[in-house]
């Protein structure tokens, strides 16, 4: 029975002097400190660890940390729901960081044009000056470096995987990109062109439209099975009004109102409804869409992430569309902003100040 009790007391003991520490740490310890040798003769050397540690904060504040991500690594997922098929390749090696959404504050007010590639964006102001913002790895940091983009006045840019390709206002199409696959050379036919009406940086290659309706392409065109330069339809060149890329096909609008797809031999991605007056094309990797005269809104691919599932409610005045990654946003005349798609990153929340102000 004794023992029992003493067992009791030393449990109640350990606990109360646990209790103690707490408060010593957050309240104050108004007790007078027993030297170390009245310590030594009162506990055991169980407790005289136990009290060296609690008196220790950085241990404490360690522990603590620990056990919240202990815990957080079970119970997270239910109040997160994880998506474990999710994969995003442009995002490999990417450090963790807050400046992908940090514009420059010399563009507010003042865009002419935005960009959005894997991890950075490009942006032209109505000077035309250019700037760029996000995580811009070492080798694109390095040509820029070599070739700076403040020498300039741009009247057109596209961002990509890796690199930028943009168009000066008197017109000489340029480049920043790694050299492999000869990304960052501008094809001999392309260099003196000064009628380029659109620039696209893909995924390791780029697309350029001139203003007679010529593509030309370029860089590591592997991803697109059997598309380059020397296999572009004949009865595409030179009826191009517009492309969009994603990152194994080409899509392009003709002046005819007609939809081409190029590139991977994916039948989901070939087989086009049979449109006609299409005003307006966008490409996520994985849906493909095309904007009619009479504001519908088309949609092709592998249905992934309620891409094709087009919002039944949308106006008839639809008059743009483009597309993310997994979404797509379309405008109607008075410039208010519709999306759909994948919303992991919160990209179908239109902002709050924008929602109901015109854009372009």
């Amino acid at each position: 029975m004794d023992n029992k009790i003493n067992k009791g007391k030393k449990k109640n003991s350990l606990f109360k002097m646990i209790s103690n520490v707490f408060k010593g740490m957050f309240f104050g310890n108004n007790k007078v400190e027993l030297s170390v040798l009245e310590e030594e003769q009162m506990q055991s050397p169980l407790k005289t660890i136990i009290r060296n540690f609690l008196d220790n904060k950085v241990s404490l504040v360690a522990l603590v940390v620990f056990v919240a991500i202990f815990i957080s690594s079970f119970t997270l997922s239910v109040v997160i729901p994880l998506d474990k098929t999710f994969q995003d390749t442009t995002q490999q090696d990417i450090s963790p960081g807050f400046n992908l959404m940090s514009l420059p504050k010399e563009l507010n007010g003042n865009v002419k044009e935005i960009s959005v590639g894997s991890t950075f964006g490009v942006g032209i102001d109505n000077n035309g000056k250019m700037y760029t913002w996000g995580k811009i790895d070492s080798k694109l940091t390095a040509k820029l470096k070599e070739n700076p983009i403040s020498q300039y006045k741009f009247k057109t840019a596209s961002a990509g995987l890796n690199h930028i390709i943009a168009v000066t206002e008197d017109g000489q199409t340029i480049t920043w990109a790694p050299n492999r696959f000869k990304l960052d050379t501008i094809p001999t036919m392309l260099a003196s062109e000064k009628n380029v009406k659109q620039v696209e940086a893909g995924y390791q290659f780029s697309v350029v439209v001139t203003e007679e309706g010529y593509m030309y392409i370029w860089g590591n065109t592997n991803f697109l099975g059997s598309l380059y330069q020397e296999t572009i339809p004949e009865d595409v060149q030179g009826n191009v009004d517009k492309v969009e890329v994603s990152t194994d096909n080409v899509i392009a609008l003709l002046k005819d109102g007609t939809v081409r797809v190029m590139g991977a031999e994916s039948p989901a991605y070939k087989n086009v409804p049979d449109l006609s007056n299409v005003i307006d094309i966008a490409s996520t990797d994985n849906v493909m869409v095309a904007l009619t005269s009479d504001g519908k809104i088309h949609a092709w691919g592998n249905p992934m992430y309620n891409l094709m599932d087009v919002p039944q409610d949308l106006p008839s005045d639809l008059v743009s569309v483009s597309g993310g990654r997994s979404h797509f946003t379309t405008t109607d005349s008075s410039g208010k902003v519709y999306t759909w798609g994948r919303n992991n990153y919160k990209q179908l929340e239109v902002p709050s100040n924008i929602e109901s102000g015109k854009t372009k």
